[in-house]
């Protein structure tokens, strides 16, 4: 009789989730929280970026714009400090190519501790021909493309998205 206990809120739960509202994410375990894949995460970079001056490799800083919440509770607030670095610098040629620069985000710093982030990047790629920035990002107003180069100066927001769930 009482292994049959546990089978009367895992029904209720599942009469609840019917109504097609999606649901809040949970807490982890531990007490923390899932901040989901897909979330976006404006930062501003603390140093300047170029496809001139960096190479892969290359780390930088950054902060958080807007706060992070999750469940109704702010999980990260705006302020924290981001670290990342170059994953790849595409210069262009003088006849041909784009000039591309590709930069991913490695941890984030809360409350003394970091936290690891994945697959999270953002690209930046200029238009050879056209001396623009193909599909720019709406918050990069800052980012300069030239024929030849992608330059990010420090203080510009840059626009990222959390490829993988990070728990905080």
């Amino acid at each position: 009789m009482f292994k049959w206990l546990w089978i009367a809120p895992l029904l209720a739960g599942v009469a609840w989730s019917q109504d097609g509202i999606p649901r809040v994410i949970p807490e982890t375990p531990v007490g923390g929280f899932v901040i989901p894949s897909g979330t976006t995460l404006k930062v501003r970079v603390n140093e300047a970026l170029s496809t001139e001056r960096n190479s892969a490799g290359d780390a930088f800083t950054a902060a958080l714009i807007d706060s992070i919440m999750v469940n109704g509770h702010v999980v990260v607030p705006a302020g924290t400090h981001l670290k990342g670095h170059v994953l790849a610098n595409h210069e262009a040629g003088i006849l041909k190519g784009r000039a591309r620069l590709v930069l991913g985000l490695d941890s984030l710093d809360l409350s003394g501790r970091s936290f690891p982030i994945e697959l999270t990047a953002a690209t930046y790629e200029a238009d050879h021909k056209h001396r623009k920035l193909e599909d720019p990002d709406p918050n990069a107003k800052a980012v300069v493309a030239t024929r030849l180069a992608v330059t990010i100066p420090a203080e510009a927001i840059v626009q990222f998205t959390l490829g993988a769930p990070v728990r905080v």
